[in-house]
């Protein structure tokens, strides 16, 4: 095949599967990606070529317009409007473009998979003193999950609003390997594409029922709640108890 039908063939299979974008959060569309005009904005071929099944994405902001916002994570193409004043989405890896030189042929950060891996050197030199270059993807997680800490907002406040949020670095590999499984929970629970045990499938944890009442309570609703069993084998006391706590004028 010569160059020209194997260019005419990435086209069409590229216009044959569309592509997945992330348009809000929670919300995934499938756009017609077109890679020769300005149908959908600008084309960006170098950014659509790096999202590929096993790259994932952080999607922050250097200074926000108005309240900071913690950042959302995404495995496909993301909307510049994720975030308000415009999103930056900052890869963990990078697939080198065979066009052109590849910095990374003879570094660390190549991978067997033929990938790199999207960190700087002070990175690099943090991740070989703690345990190897294999933990960059604990580090990707841990980043992820201070950016979601209560406190770290509450106490970095300002300084989020004028810049790129600095992430504190864990002193040993444990620390940092128990940090990354908390943004990778953080993470699942951010993917409206898969479920997650405890949460969405399976039996849910307990520990999150308080949290979901508060949350209605906040809002002037009065929560309760019935089985399953219940509802299927006692529906007439379960609708005797609801009526029950309705006033008998209600506004």
């Amino acid at each position: 095949m010569n160059p020209l039908e194997t260019y005419l063939q990435e086209l069409r299979d590229i216009r044959s599967t569309g592509a997945a974008v992330k348009e809000s959060p929670f919300d995934i569309r499938w756009i017609y990606w077109e890679p020769e005009t300005k149908l959908l904005d600008e084309k960006r071929t170098t950014y659509f070529s790096q999202t590929f099944d096993t790259n994932l994405w952080i999607l922050s902001q250097q200074k926000p317009r108005r309240e900071w916002s913690k950042p959302q994570i995404i495995c496909s193409l993301g909307c510049t409007d994720l975030m308000d004043r415009g999103a930056s989405c900052i890869p963990l890896f990078l697939k080198p473009d065979p066009k052109k030189l590849d910095l990374f042929f003879n570094d660390e950060r190549r991978l067997e998979t033929g990938v790199n891996l999207n960190i700087s050197d002070a990175a690099l030199e943090y991740l070989k003193s703690i345990g190897s270059v294999a933990d960059a993807e604990h580090l990707f997680y841990q980043v992820f999950s201070i950016l979601h800490a209560p406190n770290y907002q509450i106490e970095n406040d300002g300084a989020l609003r004028q810049d790129w949020a600095r992430i504190p670095l864990p002193e040993n590999r444990e620390t940092l390997i128990a940090s990354a499984e908390l943004g990778r929970r953080v993470a699942a629970l951010l993917d409206p594409e898969n479920s997650v045990t405890g949460v969405t499938s399976g039996k849910i944890r307990p520990e999150l029922q308080p949290i979901a009442t508060h949350i209605l309570e906040g809002y002037g609703l009065k929560v309760i709640r019935f089985t399953n069993s219940q509802v299927l084998n006692q529906f007439d006391g379960v609708c005797e108890q609801i009526q029950g706590l309705i006033p008998p004028n209600p506004p």
